[in-house]
């Protein structure tokens, strides 16, 4: 790998929440750009339906999801346990084109200049409190109209969401690049790959057995000498939970079989080795029963493949 190639590799999505899966994740990897807690807030004022965030990110009519659910402004402000209101919408903090909305299409940008505009009304006439009845009924016909025109505008738009699981629907990594619309890098994967030791990503997550082959053949240990992925260095059992080339990430969107099971018994040893491991000498046995269930592990997984 090039010294170019390494700089660009490190160069992580942080903030593109195409990549991760759930919201835990996202805000993890996002450097505090995006917090786990105001994700919260967002969907608490918003009443979701879903679990996470980016799922309303990822769904081909979020815009009008968004304007449907989003309340007049009132007194209440969102960081008050307020509604998510119209201000919302076009809040430099919260709304379309923040860091929460970090890809609006000019599209969307058209609407949220719209709302804004709305809004800004409703607010100068004191909508919100007390205002005659026909100023009152005629912004919320043009709220109305708005959100028609969005709808029209998503039925129109045949623009394919692409979503990480589709890989099953693809032959070898090449397809399955050119289908994901720019939402898979080239270079990420074939970093993954020379770490894994595979010539295709996508033939190995078709394998049943992909799991095993990691803990059969990565090291359970991290020694400072260890080179990371990013620098050259194998897959070690530490990556399945990273948030960039793990399980649940966009390069490995879901589990199959008692993959589940397994990813929690490595993750406890994974902890548990973290806690003995800086003295040695004082938790030498506690350590080597760890050494010994890790190993355990990794000769449970040769033998599945054999």
């Amino acid at each position: 790998m090039t010294e170019l190639q390494l700089q660009q590799c490190r160069q992580l999505p942080n903030n593109d929440y195409h990549w991760y899966l759930d919201d835990k994740s996202w805000a993890d990897a996002s450097h505090f750009q995006v917090r786990n807690d105001h994700l919260n807030m967002l969907k608490r004022g918003l009443c979701l339906r879903w679990d996470n965030w980016v799922d309303l990110l990822k769904s081909p009519d979020r815009l009008e999801t968004l304007l449907r659910l989003a309340t007049p402004t009132g007194d209440l402000f969102l960081c008050e346990d307020g509604p998510f209101s119209w201000h919302d919408l076009h809040d430099e903090f919260w709304g379309i084109g923040s860091y929460f909305w970090p890809d609006p299409t000019p599209f969307e940008l058209q609407i949220r200049e719209r709302v804004k505009a709305n809004d800004e009304l409703w607010i100068s006439l004191g909508c919100y409190d007390n205002c005659d009845e026909q100023s009152r009924d005629l912004l919320l016909q043009i709220y109305e109209e708005i959100i028609v025109d969005v709808q029209q505008h998503e039925e129109k738009d045949d623009k394919r969401y692409f979503r990480a699981i589709d890989y099953r629907l693809f032959d070898c990594d090449e397809e399955w690049i050119d289908g994901s619309e720019g939402k898979i890098c080239e270079l990420y994967l074939d970093t993954l790959k020379q770490a894994v030791g595979v010539d295709d990503w996508v033939s190995f997550l078709k394998h049943p057995d992909r799991l095993q082959r990691i803990l059969s053949s990565g090291s359970p240990q991290k020694n400072i000498s260890e080179l990371s992925i990013l620098e050259g260095g194998v897959y070690q059992w530490r990556d399945l939970f990273s948030p960039a080339w793990g399980v649940y990430s966009m390069l490995w969107p879901h589990v199959i079989g008692n993959e589940s099971e397994m990813l929690c018994k490595v993750k406890m040893l994974c902890k548990s080795w973290d806690s003995v491991g800086g003295e040695l000498a004082k938790y030498q046995n506690l350590q080597q029963g760890i050494i010994e269930n890790m190993n355990e592990i990794s000769h449970h997984a040769r033998r599945i493949l054999k």
